[in-house]
């Protein structure tokens, strides 16, 4: 057992790198990640396109094109991922840990029933299972997400987007891994739906102890969902706070920036704010702030070296010159 803080962690992430190699140089997804999530927690990864979050959830389960090249320590229950051979990690998908995938429509086969889908993972997993029991077992997991066990002969093009969403949950939790990684589950669903699906999300966490990382860009759901969110940007982790932390007392620049380009609904309100600018090419990128050509509050010194992970309370991270003890400001530091 990992306890940090008086809490126990489920997963730790200690500098974490996933570097793409092209032929014109590295690009750098995910640069030096330091996390923790916790038991029973719901962990937002929140952010702009491309900033590295679908990258870090998929590095978690191993399963990145062979151009990515990884390194870094993750720890799962104490277990060390990255020392882990490709088929020790067959054995650790979906029973330690596990991914409900952004589109539902696509990640299903078309040509395997809903039965199959189930008897095929929980067999892989747990061979001394019959297939009997593995029937069994998919029965009660369906149950849970509120599919009638009659359905397991059923076809997934037989079931709407928010059905076929509801067993790729059931399909990720029905071994109860520890932890559950979450990428961009409601894109493709309606409000309604969305709405359905979130709540169910919370429910079966909440049944069965598991920790899960919501990757979204949509704010309203981590607000929702998230007991701490985590703000990335251009492969960085610049913020990490509880919730309310995060919206009512955000640090970083970006962060700043990101909440205020929410549309306000206010119809008295019609000016719309946005970030200047855009995110930086990860190919080759140099030293500095990643942040640095579109902030406000830019310093010299923040385009010159990179800004370190500074503790403001026991869980409070934000990664910005602005707040770093060994800053002293002085007149070469004054203005970008």
């Amino acid at each position: 057992m990992n306890i940090v803080d008086g809490k126990e962690a489920v997963c730790r992430i200690e500098d974490f790198r996933v570097h793409y190699m092209t032929f014109d140089g590295p690009v750098k997804a995910v640069d030096g990640v330091n996390m923790e999530v916790y038991r029973e927690e719901t962990l937002g990864l929140v952010g702009e396109s491309g900033c590295g979050k679908s990258t870090l959830g998929s590095a978690l389960l191993k399963i990145l094109p062979r151009t990515a090249r990884m390194s870094g320590k993750v720890y799962l229950e104490g277990e060390d991922l990255m020392s882990k051979m490709e088929k020790e990690m067959q054995k650790l998908r979906g029973a330690k840990i596990a991914m409900i995938f952004q589109d539902p429509m696509t990640s299903l086969n078309p040509i395997m029933k809903v039965k199959d889908h189930f008897t095929e993972m929980i067999r892989t997993h747990k061979p001394e299972v019959s297939e009997e029991q593995a029937l069994e077992m998919a029965a009660r997991a369906l149950e849970e997400v509120g599919i009638s066990e009659s359905r397991l002969n059923d076809y997934p093009f037989q079931f709407s987007g928010g059905m076929r969403q509801r067993m790729m949950i059931a399909l990720s939790i029905v071994l109860r891994p520890a932890l559950v990684i979450a990428d961009e589950p409601t894109t493709s669903l309606d409000v309604i739906v969305q709405a359905q699906i979130l709540q169910l999300m919370k429910e079966i966490q909440s049944h069965i102890r598991s920790s899960m990382i919501l990757i979204t860009h949509d704010l309203g759901v981590v607000a929702e969902m998230a007991h701490r969110i985590g703000v990335m940007y251009a492969g960085h982790l610049v913020e990490l706070a509880p919730r309310d932390v995060i919206y009512y007392r955000p640090l970083h620049p970006y962060t700043v920036a990101l909440l205020e380009s929410v549309p306000n609904t206010d119809i008295n309100d019609m000016d719309l704010d946005y970030i200047e600018g855009y995110p930086p090419s990860l190919l080759n990128i140099g030293e500095g702030c990643r942040f640095a050509d579109r902030c406000p509050k830019v310093m010299k010194l923040c385009r010159d070296r990179t800004p370190p992970d500074v503790q403001i309370d026991e869980e409070h991270i934000v990664k910005c010159w602005l707040y770093a003890d060994s800053f002293e400001e002085d007149e070469d530091n004054a203005s970008g």
